[in-house]
């Protein structure tokens, strides 16, 4: 069962997520997921206060300063759920929970084992090997770029792999010690957000006998179950930062 913050799915006064009406949506998201949305934001507000009252070691080495980039790129995405969720846009804020549970996977997994560095600079190398074939392969796009630039991207696709394995996000979430996460938001919210699914429509649309339809503009779908897995997600990545303040001091 779906329901939308109108009584109509396709009121005229609500058009998407630009209009002005949809400006009054984060008052009526605070007021009826206030103890959902407290806890998120309770979370996130004692991982960030224990960052910033954190005194870095002197040194880092490019592993640890990937690491805590993952980390911060991680808690970005985490807090912008959070943002997305009060404008009504949950289905996005599933995605980018996704994606900062995987920058927080490869984060502890570089913590872990520092030398899967170079997985991940393998990991680098096969996405630009893998788009400048494509763009090489296809003339209208070779076509768009200068001479240079496809003379370089020749060389970058006919580039030997260098021997180094990839790096997975689920490889990366066991070397972390985050199997449950990984299987309970990143590949669960590839299902139902992050990907054209069936599924995915859920947030679009709305079955209520007379009242069924699209509905182009914020609804409460999983607004509480979003807002708790953000709130998971800061812990887990509280978790993290207090083992990398006692594993590296400062």
């Amino acid at each position: 069962m779906m329901a939308t913050f109108l009584e109509a799915p396709n009121d005229s006064t609500l058009r998407g997520y630009l209009s002005l009406e949809a400006e009054a949506i984060p008052a009526q998201v605070r007021m009826q997921f206030a103890e959902n949305l407290s806890q998120a934001k309770a979370a996130s507000e004692t991982v960030t206060t224990r960052f910033f009252d954190w005194a870095w070691p002197d040194e880092f080495d490019d592993s640890r300063i990937a690491t805590i980039a993952l980390w911060v790129r991680a808690m970005t995405a985490f807090q912008g759920a959070v943002i997305l969720v009060e404008r009504g846009l949950v289905a996005e804020a599933q995605v980018l929970i996704r994606t900062g549970a995987e920058c927080l996977f490869f984060s502890g997994a570089l913590f872990r084992e520092p030398g899967l560095l170079a997985s991940m600079h393998a990991n680098d190398e096969r996405h630009r090997r893998t788009q400048a074939n494509a763009i090489v392969r296809d003339g209208r796009l070779l076509a768009r770029i200068s001479e240079r630039n496809a003379e370089f991207l020749h060389q970058l696709a006919a580039a030997p792999d260098g021997g180094i394995s990839t790096l997975t996000a689920e490889r990366a979430a066991h070397v972390a010690g985050m199997d449950d996460l990984y299987q309970f938001a990143f590949r669960g919210y590839s299902f139902t957000a992050g990907h054209a699914t069936l599924r995915s429509l859920e947030f679009v649309t709305i079955e209520d006998g007379d009242n069924s339809g699209i509905v182009f503009g914020p609804t409460f779908a999983h607004v509480g179950q979003t807002l708790d897995t953000a709130a998971t997600f800061f812990q887990a990545a509280d978790a993290l930062l207090q083992s990398l303040i006692s594993g590296w001091g400062g």
